[in-house]
């Protein structure tokens, strides 16, 4: 099978869309996978480390934009549906998937006009204009979480779940690291205000300094100065501005605090670990805090909003669960109930089902 995935713009997106490809090879070593997106987005980074093609169309952002850029962004469709269309005449796939993103919408459109099968993946519970808006178009819409299914027409709806990287599914869920061991996530650029507030939360933290290790994903900006706070209050600590070996750290630790991101979430849930989530406040329409409502809802994560995001309070979170550990164990297990560590391969399967005759039975 010949696939485009097209989208991106942000990790979340393109690592959906990595593990999806890297089931399809899975499936079948002859099966042929590129990408297409934009030359600005994440994908042009990240996906040449993974050793896929990407091809690019111009598109723009259309929501929170001026006036003056959402009339810019709307004639660029026009012409990401031209080169779409160049595309798919060159490349010849039997299928197009969306993976979000405003770069995925003239590549599905275009392919739907020229009757290519098609699909497309939301990750998060309240999905984004493009997804909306493609779904009327689509043969089929696989969507990460239970609540998102009343967006979307109840024939062609599949819930999969979110795909994960195999290097991040877990071989083993054993704790590796002897101390109590938070890891904090502020996505992949690091979160300053995460940052900020486990800075003040060092001075809550320094009476159990011998009982505790941190791993922190930080960001460039902030990195230099939360390691001189660590060492300054006494406090091991390993901060990194980017985590490359992300399944190492998610084995070792026992309490992670990060966004809720759906990818990040769904990386928590198949690792079976409990977490303080603190949504970004400024997800389109605030997506984050309804992803991280799923798993507090079913006693798998703490949410502590950003407006309540303050050093001494975060920090007394911490101790009561390094002096709580059943409910940490709890949390964790509640967590690993919702994991679908195989969505990939759910995917792909009805990807091969659509190819043959369109239907979900």
């Amino acid at each position: 099978m010949k696939v485009i995935i097209s989208g991106g713009g942000t990790g979340g997106h393109i690592f959906t869309g990595i593990a999806i490809a890297e089931e399809f090879k899975k499936k079948d070593n002859e099966n042929q996978v590129i990408f297409v997106g934009t030359s600005n987005g994440m994908e042009a980074k990240i996906l040449p480390l993974y050793g896929f093609t990407l091809m690019t169309l111009p598109a723009k952002k259309f929501k929170g934009k001026s006036v003056i850029n959402k009339f810019s962004s709307l004639f660029t469709i026009p012409k990401g549906i031209i080169k779409a269309r160049r595309i798919l005449k060159e490349y010849r796939p039997d299928l197009v998937l969306g993976i979000g993103g405003y770069a995925s919408a003239p590549m599905v459109i275009a392919a739907f006009c020229t009757g290519i099968k098609t699909a497309i993946h939301e990750q998060n519970t309240i999905p984004g204009l493009t997804n909306r808006f493609l779904a009327r178009f689509v043969k089929r819409v696989f969507i990460g979480f239970y609540e998102s299914t009343s967006f979307f027409s109840q024939g062609k709806t599949l819930i999969t779940g979110n795909p994960v990287r195999s290097v991040l599914l877990p071989v083993t869920s054993d704790e590796i690291a002897k101390k109590f061991t938070i890891l904090i996530l502020g996505g992949s650029q690091g979160s300053h205000s995460i940052n900020m507030a486990m800075f003040d939360a060092l001075k809550e933290l320094r009476e159990v300094k011998d009982k505790i290790e941190i791993i922190h994903q930080s960001g460039e900006k902030d990195k230099e100065m939360l390691e001189k706070a660590y060492k300054n209050n006494g406090i091991e600590a390993k901060v990194e501005a980017f985590i490359e070996d992300m399944a190492k750290v998610l084995r070792s630790s026992h309490l992670i605090i990060s966004r809720a991101g759906a990818g990040s979430i769904s990386e928590i849930m198949v690792w079976g670990k409990p977490s303080v989530l603190i949504p970004f406040p400024f997800a389109t329409y605030n997506h984050q805090e309804y992803n991280a409502r799923v798993l507090s809802e079913k006693g798998a994560a703490k949410i502590l909003l950003e407006k309540e995001l303050q050093g001494k309070k975060l920090g007394k979170i911490i101790k009561d669960f390094l002096l709580n550990r059943e409910k940490l164990k709890t949390m964790g297990e509640n967590a690993k109930k919702l994991a679908r560590p195989h969505a990939a391969k759910v995917i792909i399967d009805d990807c091969y089902r659509l190819q043959n005759n369109g239907s979900m039975k």
